[in-house]
């Protein structure tokens, strides 16, 4: 009991997300197999009970963990060399790419370190020249969620689209999903919607707007419905169409 306590003693917390959702995890299970993205009830219940308890003595301001109240489950594997010592070196296949592998619970602390050395190689190694047009700030723009009713009623007379709510769990409009497709990277994706405006990342995880998001991307982008995808690649939300069926 004791061996297998001193086994699983790393990983988990509780982090608090910026738009006020509670994190609990990861888990610290080494896996062999880069395929294996499962999750397990067992890990579920571990975090729990080792994080639950605490958090609700040191914030009691917080609501109580629920485990029925869980939206969604992540995984996701550690690009572990088992070697135990970073990997920082540029790619001998492909020009401007540095790896960074090995990284594992040191890798907050030494974030950045990291970026250093990394910045250091592709100056070394490549010697780009420097963009003096380039901007690392962007003004965040304010959510139609976040919006009180003058201001929603404002835009809603300006664009009729931010009238329409696509995303329900969100509060997430047309107009800002039509502005995300047409942004200046362009979000044609479901994930890069979501990234942009949260439309599917509350309780029903897409099931009620990822259609009407795709529907958006399809029109707005010039993209056939059936290519629209979840994340880029070949990830396709549909596989064709129907036939019709002539009564």
């Amino acid at each position: 009991m004791l061996a297998e306590k001193v086994q699983h003693s790393k990983g988990g917390g509780v982090i608090p997300t910026t738009d006020g959702n509670l994190q609990f995890g990861p888990t610290a299970v080494e896996v062999c197999d880069l395929e294996d993205v499962s999750t397990t009830s067992e890990g579920l219940e571990s975090l729990f009970h080792r994080f639950g308890p605490p958090l609700e003595r040191l914030k009691p301001g917080y609501e109580k963990p629920d485990k029925g109240k869980i939206i969604t489950q992540f995984a996701g594997c550690r690009a572990a060399t088992y070697k135990e010592d970073f990997i920082i070196e540029p790619s001998k296949k492909v020009k401007g790419l540095v790896h960074a592998a090995g990284i594992q619970s040191p890798g907050l602390a030494s974030a950045p370190a990291i970026a250093e050395r990394v910045k250091d190689i592709l100056v070394e190694v490549w010697n780009p020249s420097e963009n003096s047009n380039f901007e690392p700030k962007r003004k965040r723009g304010k959510l139609f969620s976040e919006l009180d009713d003058k201001e929603r009623a404002e835009l809603i007379k300006a664009n009729p689209l931010y009238g329409h709510i696509v995303c329900r769990c969100e509060t997430v409009s047309e107009g800002e999903t039509v502005e995300a497709v047409h942004g200046r990277i362009p979000a044609t994706s479901i994930d890069a919607i979501k990234r942009r405006t949260r439309a599917g990342m509350g309780r029903c995880q897409g099931g009620f707007c990822m259609p009407r998001v795709l529907e958006i991307i399809s029109r707005e982008a010039g993209i056939d419905k059936e290519l629209v995808t979840k994340s880029e690649g070949k990830s396709y939300i549909l596989s064709g169409k129907l036939k019709q069926v002539r009564k």
